[in-house]
């Protein structure tokens, strides 16, 4: 029976190594860039404004300023790690999977490394700095690198490299893991963690690496 080009392209991908030697440098220079983001001399001060003034927030994301609401951020945390443990479990199953997970795992080390290098090089504030709670958590870093939303972009490079990567998984399940994507990054608007657009930039961040990172290893 005559091979389809979907499945003959499939059988190729499983004669392939699991792992190459572009791909230990691939996860060796997102490590660097990681670790670059984090020594950069870059937003390490105190907050110009304690608080700052919500009516320099646009609009759109101003409607988010309020004291973090843990229990939202704690439901982020589980949903991202369901998604990433069920999307990369499923896609490591079967023949070839090994090299599809390591894939998966490529994107999103890189959505990470590049995330956390946004938010330094941005280095916009979180929504907390503009209430009261802002002389509490003016010398959390993290507070001062809002955009993009990790959480958001790492969630949507594991729905779109598992759509990606798995070609002869149903549609459904596909469909799902967007569902928790978009799940994670509403829960850190709800938790007052990002501002929409926050959300928006890691949404799309998350998402355009995954296809790079497809476009060039398959």
């Amino acid at each position: 029976m005559a091979l389809t080009p979907q499945s003959a392209t499939a059988q190729e991908v499983d004669t392939l190594p699991s792992i190459t030697w572009g791909q230990v440098g691939s996860f060796a220079v997102a490590g660097a860039t990681f670790g670059f983001s984090h020594v950069l001399n870059v937003n390490t001060g105190a907050p110009e404004c304690i608080p700052c003034d919500p009516q320099d927030v646009p609009a759109f994301d101003r409607w988010v300023i309020r004291p973090p609401v843990s229990g939202f951020a704690t439901a982020s945390d589980l949903l991202i790690m369901g998604l990433g443990t069920a999307t990369l479990a499923h896609t490591g199953a079967g023949q070839g999977g090994m090299r599809r997970m390591l894939v998966g795992v490529e994107t999103v080390a890189w959505t990470v490394a590049l995330s956390e290098l946004s938010k330094a090089a941005i280095g916009r504030y979180r929504p907390v700095l503009y209430t009261e709670d802002a002389a509490n958590e003016a010398d959390a870093l993290k507070n001062q690198r809002s955009m993009p939303s990790g959480h958001t972009s790492a969630a949507f490079a594991f729905a779109t490299a598992y759509w990606l990567n798995n070609p002869n998984v149903s549609t459904p399940p596909k469909i799902l893991a967007f569902v928790a994507a978009a799940g994670v990054g509403a829960l850190r608007v709800a938790a007052a963690k990002h501002f929409p657009s926050d959300v928006l930039v890691g949404a799309m961040l998350g998402t355009g690496v995954a296809f790079a990172v497809h476009h060039i290893r398959f």
